[in-house]
């Protein structure tokens, strides 16, 4: 059997091109975004769920977010709200918490150190619930079904939740996620993020070896197309 030197262009590229976010033990992430994350629609006592909700979306209006600098938010007092500027191109994703829990007692689910990495530059992250709700209107996920703007969904740094530490690609998430008598409890944030940062210089000799390879190939196919 002939194997295509194309093949192996595919096989040597990096599988961190091909993952927008990643997650460490105890965080789900959804290929798809689900039918709904309102209260108990996405449950689990142990994991964590994401998923990205747009791609390459122009903002046609400022879009406000609560941090716009990495670091550790660990109080409402830490944030650094902001605005993504007008014309910007940006991809979002969901962070969700929602325990799976009996009516009664009503108790405080920890998910604590769950990491995510993320592929992408990120620029903003959104906590509170109205800061939610508003720019759910460019960055909510089409067809999900969202939490109605009275329902507490977003982190509350002051009480149980938190730290949330950003730092560089990555996103540590903290908190306690109250069960509500599993008549709703949850927890979610909003990270937004701009294009894909530069590989790191330890991959980037993958990609150029695939293209090499290529190159190689339609070289040798020229050669032998010659009379």
């Amino acid at each position: 059997m002939r194997i295509r030197p194309w093949i192996f262009s595919v096989l040597l590229l990096p599988a961190s091109l091909f993952a927008d976010v990643t997650g460490g033990p105890g965080v789900t992430v959804l290929a798809t975004p689900p039918p709904s994350v309102q209260w108990n629609q996405l449950e689990s006592n142990t994991d964590i769920f994401a998923f990205k909700e747009v791609s390459n979306v122009m903002l046609p209006l400022p879009v406000l977010v609560d941090a716009t600098t990495p670091g550790t938010y660990a109080s409402e007092s830490d944030l650094t709200p902001g605005f993504i500027p007008a014309g910007t191109v940006v991809n979002s994703y969901l962070v969700h918490s929602d325990p799976n829990e009996p009516l009664l007692p009503d108790v405080l689910v920890p998910y604590l150190n769950r990491l995510l990495t993320f592929n992408e530059q990120i620029v903003g992250l959104m906590f509170l619930d109205t800061t939610l709700q508003a720019s759910n209107l460019f960055l909510a996920a089409p067809g999900t079904a969202y939490p109605p703007p009275q329902v507490d969904w977003g982190l509350k740094l002051d009480v149980d939740d938190g730290p949330i530490i950003w730092s560089g690609s990555k996103v540590t998430w903290n908190s306690q996620t109250g069960s509500g008598a599993d008549g709703g409890g949850e927890d979610d944030i909003r990270v937004v993020t701009v294009t894909a940062p530069v590989p790191e210089p330890g991959t980037l000799w993958l990609p150029a070896a695939a293209l090499g390879l290529l190159l190689l190939w339609r070289w040798r196919s020229t050669l032998s197309q010659r009379p």
